[in-house]
């Protein structure tokens, strides 16, 4: 019995002991925590950087410094609590990495730091002039880089750590243009009071001035949402024809240090839309029609088994047009390669009749006229051709009874579109003359992504829906398509 317990009587001294330990611990690290949060911690709060420019800007001259077009450029390292440098400047370095035009992988370290402190001295912003000296779109392609920023070197100011060392951080960060254009195009065709010019940016921003004149005298009212600055338009601009520039100043970007300032074009035309490969607001407009699509509702309408549930999805098709054109937009997951596309049929509105058409590697010879079959068709390889602005596009028009081939007369914009990357918005800009149309005439359009290959061919989504039915023939490579189900449009 005694030595029993004896056993208990251990067995609780090491749990008692143990848990001293683990409650010392436990202090320590609370303790820990409560020193570096008195004394300050060092974060930069993105895994992006965006620096006052374009992928296309030189910015060479605009980081010399004394130069006569200088702008700061720094990255904002903020600490929560006020601080100092232990020496004259941080200590650490920045290791940029880029991809040249040879495609090859480059580095470039900057082992000397400099830089300023925040009016507040919560904040150090680190110089990047030297880096993006690099950008003079020759020695480095914008939009290729990233750098790892190591900074240390501080310590705290203020309270009772006052002096205490900041433990150093390192932090990578992809480097990206902030604007995508320079050049911004607005309709006035249809305009009215709270439309507004929005400016794409590819990153968040805030601007502190509230509103802004253009050089011909229109003035503005500034806000921002997302990824865009937005201009409402203080004056009357209906109708306008011209190109007129805007000064933009104190445009803050996120872990940017120091605000910028920049100089756009905006160029207004009559034209309904603008083909600038963005969804412009006249497709929304109450002259305009639409019909929505299910996103990943894919579906192998003709092929032979293909699983295309990952390829190209349309979700919006849009019809609107002017005295001159008729726009198609076409929005959605339009995640199109270099050997698959998009057709769009135009037929007369109404009928019953379901209107047969061979479908096959996307070639104008797969259609036929006839009778509530389609009088004009568009096809589109936006991903061919490499890098190219338009891809493989061709329209054709069968209006008198003749085909003809009005591609030269029509426009495609699939911007976004390289050899490694797909966008979401496709439009494109008829001539109403080409395709024998006039007011009150009425048409029905259906809208097909496609994949196809050697060995067969596959059409993956439709708008709208009911636009198309399965009717597989022998060779598995019918369609079946019902025009009297297609987005029904009269010309205005």
């Amino acid at each position: 019995m005694k030595r029993t317990n004896r056993l208990f009587l251990i067995l609780i001294a090491l749990l008692v002991l143990t848990g001293c330990e683990f409650l010392q611990s436990s202090l320590s690290s609370e303790i820990e925590k409560s020193v570096l949060e008195d004394s300050g911690i060092a974060t930069i709060s993105s895994a992006n950087w965006y620096y006052n420019g374009t992928k296309d800007t030189n910015m060479k001259e605009l980081t010399s410094l004394g130069s006569e077009n200088y702008v700061a450029s720094s990255v904002l390292v903020s600490f929560g609590k006020q601080v100092a440098l232990k020496s004259e400047n941080p200590v650490g370095s920045i290791e940029l990495t880029y991809t040249g035009e040879d495609g090859l992988s480059t580095k470039k370290t900057f082992q000397q730091l400099s830089g300023s402190f925040t009016q507040d001295y919560r904040g150090y912003k680190i110089n990047m002039a030297d880096v993006l000296a690099y950008f003079d779109t020759t020695t480095i392609p914008s939009g290729t880089a990233s750098m790892t920023i190591k900074v240390g070197g501080f310590v705290c100011a203020e309270g009772s750590q006052s002096g205490r060392a900041i433990p150093a951080i390192e932090h990578k960060m992809t480097i990206m243009p902030l604007f995508k254009s320079y050049d911004v195009d607005f309709s006035t065709c249809w305009y009215k009071e709270g439309d507004y010019v929005s400016i794409p940016l590819n990153g968040k921003v805030t601007v502190s001035l509230n509103n802004v004149k253009s050089s011909n005298g229109d003035e503005f009212s500034i806000t921002t949402k997302e990824n865009e600055i937005l201009l409402t338009p203080t004056t009357n601009i209906f109708g306008k024809e011209s190109t007129t520039t805007i000064s933009l100043l104190d445009i803050m970007a996120e872990n940017a240090g120091d605000s910028y300032s920049t100089t756009l074009n905006l160029n207004f035309v009559k034209n309904a839309i603008v083909m600038d490969g963005k969804e412009d607001i006249n497709y929304s407009n109450e002259r305009a029609v639409s019909v929505t699509d299910d996103s990943s509702d894919q579906s192998a309408f003709a092929g032979l088994g293909y699983d295309v549930s990952s390829n190209a999805d349309i979700t919006k098709l849009s019809i609107v047009n002017d005295d001159k054109n008729l726009y198609i937009g076409v929005a959605g997951n339009l995640s199109f390669t270099w050997n698959d596309g998009l057709v769009i049929m135009i037929a007369e509105e109404g009928g019953t009749e379901i209107s047969r058409s061979e479908y096959q590697a996307a070639t104008t010879e797969s259609f036929k006229r006839g009778s509530n079959k389609p009088f004009a068709y568009l096809f589109h390889k936006p991903g061919a051709g490499g890098d190219s602005v338009s891809g493989e596009f061709g329209v054709y028009s069968n209006s008198t009874g003749t085909k003809t081939n009005i591609t030269a007369n029509s426009v495609a914009n699939p911007t976004g579109w390289t050899t490694s990357s797909t966008g979401t918005f496709l439009e494109y800009s008829i001539p109403l003359a080409d395709l024998g149309l006039t007011k009150d005439d009425p048409i029905s359009v259906i809208a097909i992504s496609s994949l196809h290959w050697d060995d067969g061919n596959a059409v993956c989504d439709v708008a709208p829906n009911a636009g198309v039915s399965k009717s597989l023939d022998d060779n598995n490579m019918s369609v079946q398509y019902d025009f009297s189900n297609g987005l029904m449009y009269t010309v205005k």
